[in-house]
């Protein structure tokens, strides 16, 4: 329950909450697994360095709970097993928090976060069908999702 709640507030934090003062302990961590070598480099390297920027300002204010932010980012390619391997490894390293940036490799770490019960954030991208919070317990949709866009994209 303890990990649920920081990892609501860390949701809070993308969102751009801020949090209280408080001595800092073990960090927190986030796993940031992006394409940062093929198709979506115009983008991913600075989402992925605003994120480290937003953990050090948390940080600096505190942390969350009183514990310190620490954002891992690593490189996918955008491949799906390459992500699974991402994920496998910062699982180890005590990450709860992940976000894909791509729904191949989302859709392919989906299955396993779900088991491990850590939480799977789809800034953009993922399952549509993961904004019914009843269908994936530790999915977060971040910003319009293929479901929700859909009646955008039908015939009139």
């Amino acid at each position: 329950m303890k990990k649920l709640t920081k990892a609501l507030a860390v949701l809070s934090m993308f969102g751009g909450a801020m949090f209280g003062t408080q001595t800092l302990a073990e960090p927190f961590k986030i796993g940031i697994c992006y394409d940062l070598s093929k198709a979506y480099t115009f983008a991913t390297p600075q989402v992925a360095q605003a994120a480290q920027d937003l953990a050090k300002l948390v940080n600096m204010k505190g942390g969350i709970g009183g514990e310190p932010v620490e954002v891992i980012v690593r490189d996918h390619g955008n491949e799906p097993q390459r992500g699974i391997e991402c994920y496998s490894k910062l699982s180890r390293e005590g990450v709860f928090v992940f976000d894909t940036l791509s729904t191949p490799v989302s859709l392919a770490i989906l299955p396993r976060a779900m088991e491990d019960g850590r939480i799977l954030m789809q800034s953009l991208v993922g399952r549509g069908d993961a904004v019914d919070g009843t269908v994936f317990e530790w999915v977060y949709p971040v910003g319009p999702t293929y479901w929700d866009r859909r009646p955008m994209m039908l015939p009139t």
